[in-house]
């Protein structure tokens, strides 16, 4: 399957929000108020079939553990079509993201990750920071997780 990693507009993650990271309810929220802030994009990765197969959002959002770069950036709604699991889709998705907030100078990208997903997250060079906590909006147990940036 050939990939096209690009910038997407937020209608392009509702779907995929809703599918993966809400297990498909209909009622779930998929526009959250970061979805508006000044910095933020979205991106996210396109099969040769022109359907969205994974997204990311990435904010300016200070890291909540104390001690780290309050410049930081925040990574939100990380998900990846089950069909493209396993797949190098996600690993692209975040590389490209990385690389974009490393030519913007920015030093720390940080995210509230799922525990099913902390072996993604460490693979991708993040380091789990701070104890788990249930997540409101999910109910699921999550990780605070951040990747110092060099700038390129």
């Amino acid at each position: 399957m050939a990939i096209a990693v690009r910038l997407l507009q937020i209608e392009e993650t509702y779907a995929l929000r809703r599918a993966v990271l809400r297990a498909g309810a209909p009622e779930a929220i998929v526009h959250y108020d970061t979805d508006d802030r000044p910095g933020t994009w979205h991106l996210g990765a396109v099969d040769d079939e022109g359907r969205v197969v994974a997204t990311s959002t990435y904010f300016p959002q200070p890291c909540p553990v104390p001690g780290y770069d309050p410049g930081a950036y925040r990574l939100r709604s990380m998900a990846v079509a089950p069909g493209s699991q396993g797949a190098g889709v996600g690993r692209a998705v975040l590389r490209a993201g990385i690389e974009r907030l490393e030519d913007d100078w920015v030093s720390l990208l940080w995210a509230n990750a799922r525990n099913s997903a902390l072996g993604f997250y460490e693979r991708c060079g993040f380091e789990a920071v701070w104890p788990s906590f249930v997540d409101a909006d999910s109910g699921l147990p999550h990780t605070v997780v951040l990747r110092r940036l060099g700038a390129r």
